[in-house]
């Protein structure tokens, strides 16, 4: 009778773990529906007219241990818009400083603006729309325990495609820079049950300023810049970079960094690994090499993240090193279009001071695989 007794606690005990689990599909659902309404009230316009401009839509992603963090990776504001060439576009009005002479303010190479004022305006108004849907719309992500928080940040980085503000070149690191708002699940909680009202909601709402150029370590950057050259198709045997890594700072979170990841070059028709100089490839022939490609990059990415992560002395044991990367496109190839890959700086720390073992410490990674090509 002890041993069935025995039984039916651990048969208990293992039903009730299981239910503490996170429901990977309704999430991914509950996140999807977030990001539409985080979307729609970024384009809602303001009385002042300031419209928050992004060249992408919300990201948002379930970090086990944290909760829910949402991303723009671009800086927002409708003033300019500036491609990796250098060429700026003009949106609205701006003040513009050291033109060119005789240069057309809709378009030119290389100048500045002074938009300090401009952009404490719009930070302002972004806040106030990310903390109404924090308030009233985050309590629709529903399997967050009361511990865990929703974060939304426009400053996490970018993968060098676009930027605002001012151009920089293809295939440096860059920052972005700009607010996030934070809140707890027990915080929407208590409002939703009446224990506070809205106005009470409103203020445990957290605004974290942006960490600046100057408040991110040399370290972060220096492991952004490992990357960079892992990753070049000289170095790489499987996907490689043709731009940067982008890079940022979450105040209270830790440091996010973005990756584009390709695998061939298209000529005439033909295709060519880039990696392993294979050419003359048709479309069958490169996916199949592409998708083979997937579990290798996967195995090396995990092993790099851990081996020189641990470089990054600068974040506390709490904080997290995430990397959040998008893959090269294989239609029909069955391998995930986004991964996102994250460890705390503690395990990192333990791993550097041999307490764990690499395999260990890879096992502490974790590894989110989003999407499906």
């Amino acid at each position: 009778m002890k041993k069935y007794g025995l039984v039916i606690v651990l048969l208990a005990v293992t039903a009730f773990c299981r239910s503490q689990g996170i429901d990977e599909e309704r999430m991914e659902r509950d996140i999807q529906i977030a990001e539409n309404i985080l979307s729609t009230l970024e384009r809602k316009e303001t009385s002042s007219q300031i419209f928050v401009y992004s060249n992408d839509r919300f990201e948002g992603s379930y970090v086990e241990g944290y909760g829910v963090i949402f991303n723009t990776s671009y800086r927002h504001g409708r003033t300019v818009i500036a491609d990796t060439k250098g060429t700026h576009k003009l949106y609205g009005d701006a003040v513009v400083s050291n033109l060119p002479e005789g240069s057309s303010t809709r378009e030119v190479k290389a100048f500045r603006l002074n938009l300090d004022s401009l952009a404490q305006a719009q930070n302002k108004e972004w806040v106030e729309k990310m903390k109404t849907f924090l308030v009233d719309y985050a309590d629709l992500i529903s399997q967050l325990k009361p511990e865990d928080k929703i974060m939304v940040t426009s400053g996490s980085g970018n993968n060098g495609d676009w930027f605002a503000l001012e151009a920089r070149a293809s295939g440096t690191s860059t920052i972005n820079e700009g607010p996030t708002v934070e809140i707890s699940k027990k915080d929407l909680i208590d409002y939703k049950s009446g224990k506070i009202n809205r106005n009470e909601a409103l203020k445990q709402v957290k605004v974290i300023r942006a960490a600046s150029k100057e408040e991110v370590a040399q370290d972060v950057e220096l492991l952004a810049s490992i990357f960079e050259r892992l990753y070049k198709s000289d170095l790489s045997n499987t996907y490689y970079l043709s731009g940067g890594v982008g890079y940022g700072k979450i105040p209270e979170f830790g440091v996010v960094f973005r990756m584009r990841v390709y695998s061939s070059s298209r000529n005439e028709g033909f295709h060519r690994i880039v990696t392993r100089n294979q050419s003359g490839l048709s479309q069958d022939e490169r996916n199949e090499i592409v998708k083979g490609m997937y579990p290798d990059f996967l195995k090396e990415l995990k092993r790099n993240i851990i081996q020189y992560g641990r470089t990054v002395k600068s974040l506390g044991g709490n904080e997290m090193l995430m990397f959040k990367v998008r893959l090269t496109e294989c239609k029909g190839c069955d391998i995930p279009k986004n991964l996102e890959l994250s460890i705390k700086a503690s395990d990192l720390k333990s791993y550097d001071s041999g307490k764990m073992n690499e395999s260990s410490a890879i096992a502490k990674l974790n590894v989110k695989e989003i999407g499906n090509q």
